[in-house]
């Protein structure tokens, strides 16, 4: 804020980005739909993204978590459950 608009406080961080875009941003970020800035505009609609979206993208990949592991299928769960009932 004080970069931008050096002295003038009283908005706060919100003049620059809303909590709307920031909780945006950290969905997009678990589902991986932030590659570059290209996708941070697109996807955001911010106007601050070509000036500020490096660092934006910078914390991203710092401070994203590892996408969970995947869950097996019902069709995996089930073959299992169906092989091992024929089997005894």
């Amino acid at each position: 804020m004080e970069t931008e608009f050096p002295g003038n406080d009283f908005f706060g961080l919100q003049y620059l980005m809303s909590d709307d875009i920031l909780n945006y941003i950290v969905d997009l970020t678990c589902y991986k739909k932030l590659a570059n800035i290209t996708s941070l505009l697109e996807q955001t609609d911010w106007r601050y993204a070509g000036k500020y979206g490096p660092q934006i993208l910078e914390l991203v990949n710092i401070y994203a978590l590892p996408p969970p592991p995947l869950l097996p299928s019902l069709q995996t769960v089930l073959q299992g459950v169906l092989n091992s009932s024929t089997s005894q």
